[in-house]
């Protein structure tokens, strides 16, 4: 008889904190059915302003928040450039992106070429001395793009690349088009406004460091190449 009782008393317990989950269960339902209403109600009667809608790119803040960690790294493949620098460590993706609708500098390279070491400092300083680190959004970096892997296996990604930026590029002794590095564009709404490859004509050893002057040089063709970016970007 006892162990009859304790049973059913143990039956009985059970059932009372089943039916209490199952009440709680149904009210946290019903408080998020709340909840999501509430937010679709402000949702649909929130103005928002144009300067809130996001444009239509994947270049977006997240891409930013990652900067100072890419900027990082830069400076560690590229010794020249302080760890606080503008440069983006871009994927094809976001690359791809910027050359069909954003506005924004794109440079192409590697770090154990010479030319780049030599060229991305002087980039960065022209960037900085145009005032465009202190500029909103993407425009504020400098996108760059390691095309090794991409130049070497002439892949699908290295076929894009050149498309997009085919009128700006020259033949190599095969008669095909090739991306030189370090190459730098510059662009406006998904055009390319310019273009400059290597640094500049003077440089006879590209393993040479550049002298003042070619710096000089090569650091006025990166800002004229920026403000005709510049002019021609209606949303810089």
């Amino acid at each position: 008889m006892k162990q009859r009782l304790r049973v059913m008393f143990i039956g009985f317990l059970i059932t009372l904190l089943l039916y209490i989950i199952s009440m709680w269960a149904a009210d946290t339902q019903n408080t998020a059915y709340v909840d999501h209403n509430e937010n679709l109600k402000i949702h649909e009667n929130t103005e928002v302003s144009d300067s809130e809608i996001i444009q239509p790119t994947i270049v977006t803040e997240r891409l930013l928040d990652r900067h100072k960690h890419d900027a990082e790294r830069f400076a560690e493949q590229y010794t020249g450039v302080l760890k606080d620098n503008s440069f983006i460590m871009a994927s094809f993706e976001e690359v791809q992106d910027l050359l069909e609708r954003g506005s924004g500098i794109l440079a192409f390279g590697f770090p154990f070429n010479t030319s780049c070491q030599n060229a991305f400092p002087v980039l960065e300083r022209a960037f900085r001395e145009m005032g465009m680190d202190q500029r909103q959004g993407y425009h504020a970096k400098i996108f760059y793009y390691d095309i090794l892997d991409d130049y070497y296996e002439n892949n699908e990604h290295y076929q894009i690349l050149l498309e997009h930026t085919k009128e700006f590029l020259k033949t190599d002794d095969d008669g095909n088009l090739s991306i030189v590095v370090p190459n730098v564009f510059f662009i406006s709404s998904g055009k390319i406004v310019g273009s400059h490859t290597d640094t500049v004509e003077s440089v006879m050893n590209p393993q040479d460091p550049l002298n003042e002057e070619q710096e000089a040089e090569l650091l006025e063709i990166y800002k004229k190449f920026i403000q005709i970016m510049n002019d021609a970007c209606n949303v810089c």
